[in-house]
Formats: C-alpha cells, structure tokens, sequence
C-alpha cells in the first residue's frame, strides 16, 4: 500500500482519474492538459526523487526546498495549465507541450547537476573523516 502513496503514484492515478471524470461526468478537461500536467508533476517529482536517492546514498541530509528554481518553474507551469482550463485562455496545444518540454528538461538537466553536487559533498564528507 506505501508504494501507492507516492507522489508521481498519486500523480498517475489522479489523471487517469481526472480523464475518467471528463468522460463520466461531461466535463470538458481537454486531454492535452491532463497529460501535460501529468507530465510536469511526474517530472519534477522524478528529479526530485533522484537526488534524493543520491544525497540518502552518500550520507547527507535529506530536505525539501519549496524555493528552489525547480519547484517555482513546475508551479508555474502547473499554474499556467490550470489556468488555461479554468478561464479558457485557449494557449493551444503546442505551447502547452513547448511549456511541459521546457519545464520538464529544465528539471531533469538541474536534477542531474543537484545529484552530482551531492556525490561531490559525499565525498568531500567521506574525506575530511
């Protein structure tokens, strides 16, 4: 059951639960910003997850920065597709998926810098005892 309680878990399951409602219940959720938003959520959550992983693996401390540059730039574009089906900005598909592809590789590339940043403090750590 804890492996259901993930976030990038929740994240698929609340999709997968939003384009079920659309259908069901006559909403009109356009399925471009579904699967956009799903994409930026498990993107981010996944690079996160990734240097979690790392910094746990080389000793360091654990944490959650809600200021980081990764976590602004998802909100934002979470925000933005929100917006879009709220007020129906009509942004079009393409900018949406320009958005998610931009925010998306923007996470991965600074997710792997975040990770190497942490093997570096795991080994300069390991040395100095």
């Amino acid at each position: 059951m804890k492996k259901w309680l993930k976030a990038d878990s929740l994240t698929v399951l609340g999709a997968a639960a939003a384009a079920a409602a659309t259908r069901f219940f006559g909403v009109q959720i356009d399925v471009t910003n579904i699967a956009a938003a799903a994409i930026i959520l498990l993107g981010y959550f996944k690079a996160h997850e990734y240097v979690t992983v790392v910094r746990g693996a080389n000793g360091l401390p654990i944490g959650f920065k809600a200021n980081s540059r990764k976590f602004i730039f998802t909100i934002v574009a979470f925000s933005l597709i929100v917006a879009d089906e709220l007020f129906k900005l009509g942004l079009g598909n393409e900018l949406i998926f320009t958005l998610t592809a931009a925010v998306t590789g923007y996470n991965l590339v600074e997710g792997k810098k975040d990770a190497k940043q942490a093997e570096q403090e795991g080994t300069d750590a390991s040395q100095s005892f």
